[in-house]
């Protein structure tokens, strides 16, 4: 299953940051944390060195993904 998110991305420091439209795999998401930017989280999944950066709470996103998750016909596997 995969979940459609928006991110925001800056190609350069002197750029504002950008709208871009992605999807993932919600059961692979390895931390999301508040973003330095204000109304953002960062996102990392499996084996990203640079996080992902998404308007949002992180509550929000976590409902979001959660509900992706957990209401859908696929499910998530648990962390071992």
């Amino acid at each position: 299953m995969l979940l459609e998110i928006i991110v925001l991305v800056r190609e350069s420091a002197s750029d504002p940051p950008i709208e871009k439209t992605v999807a993932i795999n919600p059961c692979v998401i390895a931390r999301v944390e508040e973003s330095e930017e204000e109304g953002a989280v960062d996102w990392w999944v499996d084996g990203s060195t640079a996080p992902y950066r998404t308007r949002a709470t992180v509550a929000e996103f976590a409902a979001v993904v959660n509900g992706a998750c957990f209401t859908g016909e696929e499910s998530c596997e648990p962390a071992v």
